[in-house]
């Protein structure tokens, strides 16, 4: 116990004594060798150079694929796919995890979601609810009310606040809900291996054909309970309503989603995202004590079946909201929040470096390249 502690101090200092010495060492050499200072930084700038050309083609190649698909009709390929699986088997649950998002928001989601192109009796809504909220569950009913035609069910869950050992936060919320849904399910006699679940956060429009390109994707797949699907997040549903500045830094977090959708192999969830129930439960559901729920999740699971894991990028988006607020400053500080607790996800190193130390089945390469690249990914952007 003790050599884990040290290891975990360790990985906790890593990634911001690398961060800070690269940052340092620039400052310094340019000081007291300024000739050298500035050879490293025009070889430094020809590396992020080529490294961007690389990263530009890529984007190129992830929106051909995405546009290439956008005629495609997904629901008659669940339909006529020869698969171990039938159309009519799967069933679709849609978590929303709900921390004092406005009321027209949610009605917004749920508007989109009952006019997808799919099935309605076969999507169960979950509308997970915080106890920390002042009448969430008030709300919630009001929600379940208006739409409650329009599903095959919806169920309403409310987290207690202070749990011991949680954090709180949406991870801990979706897995309270999650657990709840688990007695719903084997209640009403459904198959785990059966149902698809897709955690959306709570400004998560999917496109028409989300969930049936989704449909497609998972009965197709050999590996579909060693897999989570992604689909590509578009910030655009209030573009029209937000400062340029914030509408710039949302469209260059959908251009790096394009760009990871092209290297599969580093591939991981982010955001909304799908994956099967079965799965979900065999692992646990999500972190309950840490604040990168979506993308630890991944990490989660590859840490479970020994690195037999992947992400697979879907064909078909979703749209969310832009972060903004009332006032420009408002929005600069909204924008800033929100990056901040996406770059909490270096947490993630830890977390996989911990567990890589307990699972010998791993190959050391993999270890390897995989604690490097959440630190690469991490580093390059604090720097």
């Amino acid at each position: 116990m003790k050599r884990e502690k040290r290891i975990k101090r360790i990985l906790e200092i890593i990634p911001g004594t690398i961060s800070w010495a690269i940052i340092i060492f620039f400052i310094v050499m340019s000081v007291f060798k300024p000739l050298a200072a500035a050879v490293i930084t025009i070889i430094y700038l020809i590396y992020w150079l080529c490294r961007l050309l690389y990263m530009s083609a890529l984007m190129v190649m992830g929106h051909h694929r995405v546009y290439s698909h956008r005629k495609t009709n997904w629901l008659n390929l669940c339909q006529s796919v020869k698969s171990d699986l039938s159309f009519e088997e799967i069933s679709h649950v849609v978590l929303y995890a709900i921390y004092k998002e406005p009321l027209n928001l949610l009605e917004d989601s749920l508007k989109s979601l009952s006019k997808v192109n799919y099935p309605k009796d076969k999507i169960i809504v979950v509308l997970a609810g915080e106890g920390r909220e002042e009448n969430s569950r008030e709300k919630l009913e009001c929600l379940k009310r208006k739409f409650r035609n329009n599903f095959h069910d919806i169920l309403i869950t409310i987290h207690p606040p202070d749990i011991k050992g949680e954090i709180a936060g949406k991870g801990a919320n979706a897995t309270y809900a999650s657990r709840r849904l688990k007695e719903y399910l084997d209640k009403k006699g459904y198959s785990l291996n059966n149902i698809v679940i897709s955690c959306f956060d709570a400004d998560t429009h999917p496109d028409r054909e989300y969930f049936s390109c989704l449909s497609y994707n998972f009965m197709i797949n050999p590996k579909r309970h060693q897999t989570s699907f992604q689909p590509l997040p578009i910030y655009s549903n209030n573009i029209y309503t937000v400062p340029a500045m914030a509408r710039i830094i949302e469209i260059g977090a959908t251009f790096w989603q394009m760009i990871g959708s092209m290297r599969r192999e580093k591939f991981i969830t982010f955001s909304s995202h799908s994956m099967s129930f079965k799965t979900l439960v065999e692992i646990g559901y999500w972190p309950i004590n840490f604040i990168s729920d979506d993308s630890l999740i991944f990490w989660k699971c590859f840490l479970k079946y020994n690195g037999n894991y992947s992400t697979y990028p879907l064909e078909i988006p979703v749209y969310m909201d832009i972060a903004a607020g009332r006032t420009f400053i408002e929005t600069i500080i909204i924008q800033y929040r929100q990056k901040r607790r996406w770059a909490y996800g270096i947490e993630n190193f830890i977390y996989v470096g911990l567990g890589f130390l307990h699972k010998n089945k791993i190959p050391l390469l993999l270890k390897i390249r995989k604690i490097f690249q959440i630190l690469d990914n991490y580093i390059n952007w604090a720097c």
